[in-house]
C-alpha cells in the first residue's frame, strides 16, 4: 500500500517508518527543508530508541521516501496521514491551523480517491473541519473527486514509540466510510498480528458518523482517568452504606478492558 505522511516529526517519522517496516511504500512530507536533508542522509532529527534503525532498514529497502513536494505526497499515497503539530494557542485549546493546511493542501491536488487520516492530537470535531477545508479546495477547482476523513490516534510513549507501534495494546479507528474501513483494517492488520497477544486489542471501527460525531477516543490513561471519576463517588457512598467496594486492581482492569470499548448508542 501505499502512504503518505504529512509532517515528518515525532508522530509522523514513527508511524511512516513502522508502516514501512512491514512492507508499505512511504513518502514523508515535510515543509522543513532542512529537516528533509537530515532525514534523507540517513540521520533523524529526534532521538527514540530503535527509530534511526528501521529509517535506515526501510531507506535502503526503497520503501521510506521523504519530500518537500507537496503535489508529489499527495499523488503518492492513498493513504494521507496528517501528523502535524497542534500547539496549545493561548486559551489551552489545540491550534488546528497546521492540520487544516494540510488538509486544504490535499484538496488542492488530488486527483482521484484519498483516505485522509488524522493522527496529530486534536479536540472533538475536528473531523468535520477537516472534512470542510477539502471539500472547499476542491468547490473552488470545481472537481468531485471523492474522499473519507478517518480519525485515528495515536498512543506513542516517548522512548518506547517503535515497540508501542509496532506491537500496539489499542487501535482506534473511527471511520463512516466502508472503503476506508478495508483499507485501514488492511493497513493495520500485520500490527494486530505481531502485537503481545496478553494484552487486550481495542478497535473501534466502523461506527456511523452519526454516532461517531461527538464520541472522542479514550486511550489508556485517560480511560482510567474518567473511569475513576465514577468509581470514586461509588466506591465513597459504599463505604458509608458498609458495603464492601472493589479492589483498585480491579478498577483499573475495568477501565482499560471494558470502558475503552465504546458502542454506538442504538
Amino acid at each position: 500500500m501505499k502512504i503518505t505522511i504529512v509532517g515528518a516529526g515525532y508522530v509522523g517519522l514513527v508511524s511512516g517508518a513502522c508502516f514501512a517496516e512491514v512492507g508499505n511504500e512511504v513518502l514523508c512530507l515535510d515543509l522543513d527543508a532542512a529537516k528533509i536533508r537530515t532525514l534523507e542522509a540517513g540521520e533523524i532529527p529526534i532521538y527514540e530508541p530503535g527509530l534511526l534503525e528501521v529509517v535506515r532498514r526501510n531507506r535502503a529497502a526503497g520503501r521510506l521516501h521523504f519530500t518537500t513536494d507537496v503535489e508529489r505526497a499527495v499523488r503518492f499515497g492513498t493513504v494521507q496521514c496528517i501528523a502535524v503539530g497542534t500547539p496549545p494557542g493561548e486559551d489551552g485549546s489545540a491550534d488546528l491551523q497546521h492540520v487544516l493546511a494540510a488538509a486544504r493542501s490535499i484538496g488542492r491536488h488530488m486527483t482521484e480517491y484519498r483516505v485522509i487520516v488524522d493522527k496529530s492530537t486534536v479536540p472533538v470535531g475536528t473531523a468535520d473541519k477537516v472534512r470542510s477545508a477539502l471539500a472547499e479546495e476542491l468547490k473552488k477547482r470545481g472537481a468531485d473527486t471523492p474522499f473519507a476523513v478517518v480519525s485515528n490516534p495515536e498512543f506513542l510513549k516517548e522512548g518506547a514509540a517503535v515497540e508501542d507501534f509496532t506491537r500496539p495494546d489499542r487501535i482506534v479507528v473511527g471511520a463512516d466510510d466502508e472503503r476506508a474501513i478495508q483499507i485501514m483494517r488492511a493497513l493495520y492488520a500485520p500490527f494486530q498480528r505481531s502485537r503481545d497477544r496478553r494484552k487486550p486489542l481495542v478497535q473501534g471501527i466502523a461506527i456511523p458518523r452519526k454516532q461517531l460525531r461527538r464520541i472522542i477516543f479514550l486511550g489508556g490513561d485517560d480511560a482510567v482517568s474518567i473511569q475513576l471519576e465514577f468509581v470514586y463517588p461509588l466506591l465513597a457512598f459504599r463505604r458509608r452504606r458498609h458495603q464492601p467496594a472493589f479492589h483498585r486492581r480491579d478498577e483499573l482492569r475495568y477501565s482499560r478492558r471494558q470502558l475503552i470499548q465504546v458502542e454506538p448508542p442504538h
